[in-house]
């Protein structure tokens, strides 16, 4: 194919420009398009093809076009002895456009052979798998070539998929408060969580919403977490949810709701797992839908949304911010099958339950009705208690300021892998 004219596109620039170069042919010549037949001939020409198995020993560099953007499953025989000859070699490796063996999108089955690359150039525009992990570990650096796709035909494409790195973060950007801002017209951020032994969860969602510039924040929990947390954040507002029926603290919270202006409402950081906990959930959410702009559902606060399903919001815009385990709990599956199709499984939970998914992990997926964000920031030293507190946190001030859930998702993750 095409990916095949690539490699021998490149075989014939570097041989002219008086590089030692061989080009080496994993398939019949009668196999090939015009266009790389082209460039193959030329490699003929200027005495640098190769037939049979390459000989790598030597090599400085790889250039590994074997297999391109078409590639589906999984590599085997020929393909896959070449991919396993170029991992072994020592030789720094380029790869055009996809590591061969790597899918452009959907599933990456584990263990498959795919080339291990130290530089990945693709063309026009980044492909999913080249952006997400399992896949994202095969391509090493990567660079986006421009190869002259016409703007207006990129813009009429339609694409919903967007990459947040530093250069693209700018188009999401949060404008500055205005010089007559006041703390009611930067939002009001409410957390429900920090129940017994849990009170440092909700501490950390508090400082992220307090850091990202929320106007008020609130913590509410059980009487004696809220004596705990009162005063370790001065600015933090407490209050304690009564030991009540559920139409009562539904009645609580919604009265709260109003007097406090509340325009976020964050359930779950280290809201617990017990029945008294699973009142307070129903009642609070209830509550909000109708009343609160946005509906944020973190921690424990998915483990009683599984139980419960999809359900009407009542005009509130939803959140959910789950990791691959409580992704899996939501949508019914296994969490090694979230990690090996992260994308598919995001989108999967915008549209189960109507809300814009921020699904956390090695690549952090953000899905929403209408268009999806990668952001490239983090690594793993995130992988530690009460991280996605404070995201939830951040997630919570953006979204209480006004800022539409999707967009405030993807500029949260970005600030918090950053």
């Amino acid at each position: 194919g095409n990916n095949g004219g690539d490699g021998y596109a490149a075989a014939s620039f570097l041989s002219g420009s008086g590089f030692r170069c061989e080009a080496f042919s994993s398939a019949p010549a009668g196999l090939f398009t015009a266009e790389s037949q082209f460039y193959r001939s030329l490699c003929d020409t200027q005495g640098i093809l190769r037939s049979g198995l390459p000989d790598i020993s030597g090599a400085e560099c790889i250039i590994d076009c074997l297999a391109g953007i078409g590639f589906k499953g999984r590599a085997r025989e020929e393909l896959a002895f070449l991919i396993g000859m170029i991992n072994a070699s020592p030789a720094w490796t380029l790869s055009a456009d996809v590591p061969s063996g790597l899918p452009s999108d959907g599933a990456v089955e584990p263990d498959a052979p795919i080339v291990r690359a130290d530089c990945t150039v693709t063309f026009g525009c980044a492909k999913r798998n080249l952006v997400l992990y399992p896949g994202r570990a095969f391509a090493g650096k990567l660079v986006v070539a421009d190869i002259g796709f016409p703007a207006a035909y990129v813009s009429s494409y339609g694409a919903s998929c967007f990459i947040v790195d530093d250069a693209s973060v700018r188009s999401l950007a949060v404008e500055p408060p205005s010089w007559d801002a006041h703390k009611y017209r930067n939002g009001h951020c409410l957390i429900v969580g920090g129940f017994s032994c849990m009170e440092g969860a909700a501490l950390m969602a508090a400082e992220g919403a307090l850091e990202t510039g929320v106007g008020l924040c609130s913590v509410f929990t059980e009487e004696a977490s809220r004596r705990i947390i009162a005063g370790k954040l001065p600015e933090v507002m407490t209050g304690s949810v009564p030991e009540a029926p559920r139409r009562q603290i539904k009645k609580f919270f919604a009265d709260e709701f109003d007097r406090k202006k509340v325009t976020a409402l964050l359930l779950g950081p280290g809201l617990g797992r017990g029945d008294p906990q699973s009142a307070v959930f129903d009642a609070a959410l209830d509550a909000a839908c109708g009343r609160v702009k946005t509906v944020i559902i973190d921690g424990d606060a998915l483990c009683f949304l599984a139980k419960r399903g999809p359900f009407d919001a009542k005009g509130s815009s939803l959140v959910l911010t789950p990791h691959s385990g409580e992704a899996a709990n939501l949508l019914g599956v296994s969490a090694p099958e979230i990690m090996r199709d992260p994308f598919r499984h995001a989108v999967g939970l915008s549209s189960r339950f109507g809300c814009t998914a921020l699904l956390k992990g090695p690549s952090t997926v953000v899905a929403g009705a209408s268009r999806q964000f990668v952001p490239m920031t983090g690594n793993r030293s995130l992988a530690s208690g009460g991280s996605g507190d404070v995201l939830a946190g951040i997630c919570g001030a953006l979204c209480a300021r006004g800022i539409e859930p999707d967009r405030a998702c993807a500029l949260a993750s970005f600030c918090h892998g950053r």
